[in-house]
C-alpha cells in the first residue's frame, strides 16, 4: 500500500477526522509524569511540543560535546545532521571519507538517542551506506510502499533515527511516539465501538528500554509488540511508514503544526507525541476546551 491509498482508506480517514480537533487544539489532552526528577505536564498537544525536553549529548565538529534538550536546540542539530546526510547521499558516498563521515554521523545520531553500542552498525562494514541508503529510499513517505518492506532488515529505534535524518518528512518511530499514536487509535476505536483495531491502523509498539507501560492493548484492541531484532524488521518498518503518513496528515490539520514548513511541522508534532507517550493513556486524558 502506498500513501494515497492509505490515506483514502475509510478507517484511516475516519481516525484522521476524529483526531483533528486534538491537533487543532479544540480538544485538550492532560498528561503528566516525572522522570529522573524532571516533571512534565501538558493540557494540549501544542503545550506538549513547546515543553519538549530530551537531554541528549551531541558531539560537535571540534570534538567537544554539548547537551541539548529543548525543541529549538534539537531542531537545530537535526538540521545539521540532515544537511550532512543529504550531502553524502548526493555524492552517493563514493569516497572513503564520505563513508567514514556517514558512519560517524550515524553514531552521533544514535548516541543522542541514548544508544551507546554500535556493533550492529559496525558489522555492516563498507556496505553500511549502500544498505542503509537503500532502506531509507524504501521508507520515503512520498514513494514508499508497505509491500516493499516485507523482508526489511536493519530496523529499530536506532536505525529509525538514522533514516529520519536521511529522508524528508520521515519521523523517528520509537516506543514513545508509538505509545502516543496507538493510545489515540485505541481511544478512537472504543468511541466508534469498532470490533477491533483496523489493519491499516494496527501499528507495532517497540519494546521500551525502561519499565514504563507503553503498549495500550486491551481486550479486542491489540497492537503487536515489536522487538529490536531482524525477525521484527518488516513489522517495524511498516509501522514507521504508516506513522509517517499519519503524522504528516495530522500535522497539516491544525495550528501550531500546519503553520510551519512541512518538515518542521512534522517534527513539532512528533515531539509532542514523544512527550505524551511517556506512558500509555486512555480517554480520561482527553478534555473539552
Amino acid at each position: 500500500m502506498k500513501k494515497d491509498a492509505y490515506l483514502q482508506d475509510d478507517d484511516v480517514a475516519r481516525f484522521l477526522e476524529w483526531v483533528e480537533p486534538l491537533v487543532a487544539g479544540h480538544t485538550g489532552i492532560h498528561v503528566s509524569w516525572k522522570s529522573k526528577g524532571h516533571p512534565f505536564e501538558c493540557a494540549t498537544l501544542e503545550q506538549a511540543y513547546l515543553r519538549y525536553n530530551w537531554r541528549g549529548r551531541v558531539e560537535r565538529g571540534d570534538g567537544l560535546t554539548e547537551t541539548i534538550a529543548t525543541f529549538e536546540e534539537t531542531a537545530r542539530v537535526f538540521d545539521e545532521w540532515r544537511h550532512t546526510m543529504r550531502a553524502i547521499m548526493g555524492r552517493n558516498a563514493s569516497e572513503l571519507d564520505d563513508h567514514q563521515r556517514f558512519i560517524a554521523t550515524s553514531k552521533r545520531i544514535r548516541e543522542w538517542g541514548g544508544i551507546r553500542r554500535h556493533g550492529d552498525l559496525e558489522k555492516l562494514g563498507s556496505s553500511a551506506f549502500a544498505v542503509l541508503s537503500d532502506n531509507a529510499r524504501k521508507l520515503n513517505p512520498e514513494s514508499g510502499d508497505t509491500d516493499d518492506l516485507r523482508s526489511f532488515r536493519h530496523m529499530g529505534s536506532g536505525y529509525s533515527k538514522i533514516y529520519a535524518m536521511m529522508v524528508p518528512s520521515l519521523p523517528i518511530y520509537d516506543s514513545r511516539v508509538a505509545c502516543a499514536l496507538t493510545s489515540l487509535i485505541l481511544i478512537h476505536c472504543r468511541q466508534y465501538e469498532l470490533p477491533g483495531v483496523p489493519e491499516t491502523l494496527e501499528l507495532g509498539v517497540p519494546q521500551s528500554q525502561g519499565n514504563q507501560p507503553r503498549n495500550p492493548s486491551t481486550g479486542p484492541y491489540a497492537f503487536p509488540t515489536i522487538w529490536h531484532s531482524a525477525a521484527h524488521g518488516s513489522r517495524y518498518a511498516i509501522s514507521n511508514l504508516k506513522a509517517a503518513w499519519l503524522i504528516a496528515e495530522m500535522a497539516g490539520r491544525g495550528e501550531p503544526f500546519a503553520g510551519r514548513e512541512q518538515s518542521c511541522g512534522i517534527l513539532a508534532l512528533q515531539s509532542a507525541l514523544f512527550m505524551i507517550g511517556y506512558r500509555r493513556f486512555d480517554e480520561s486524558a482527553l478534555t473539552d476546551r
